[in-house]
């Protein structure tokens, strides 16, 4: 698939994103947080989980998100995260408040990338028996 070409109004609303980026990150250097005004604009993100953006490769957050201003309510994945404080998320787009973390990480795949289906578990020494060795015919009846 090939990208289209930005028009000049598309490039000049980049440019203001990055200006108001680059203001907000300076004001945290100093010590800023989110005012009342701020937070209560600010979505909700429930069951959240902090991921690598698949465009960028910067640190962005998942889940499900309550009120936001264009998509209501859905599962969303934020914009690069610029700074993270105590309950709530500032991205390249907007500021979150943060709910509940995801209780469960879910690797690639039902193993997870590079994952052997037996990690984690303890090791069982084959008993002898009919078949190969280490087949589940070598283990005792029950």
């Amino acid at each position: 698939m090939r990208v289209r070409t930005l028009t000049p109004g598309e490039l000049a609303e980049i440019e203001r994103l990055r200006a108001a980026a680059r203001a907000t990150l300076a004001r945290i250097r100093e010590g800023w947080a989110p005012g009342e005004a701020a937070l209560a604009d600010a979505p909700f993100l429930d069951k959240w989980d902090e991921r690598t953006h698949p465009q960028d490769g910067k640190p962005c957050l998942i889940g499900n998100v309550y009120g936001h201003p264009r998509l209501g309510d859905t599962w969303i994945c934020t914009s690069p995260v610029l700074h993270r404080g105590e309950g709530w998320a500032l991205t390249s787009n907007r500021l979150y408040i943060l709910g509940r973390p995801r209780p469960d990480r879910v690797l690639a795949g039902r193993r997870g990338r590079g994952r052997s289906l037996l990690d984690g578990l303890p090791s069982i020494p084959p008993t002898g028996g009919p078949g190969v060795p280490g087949a589940d015919d070598d283990l005792p009846e029950p």
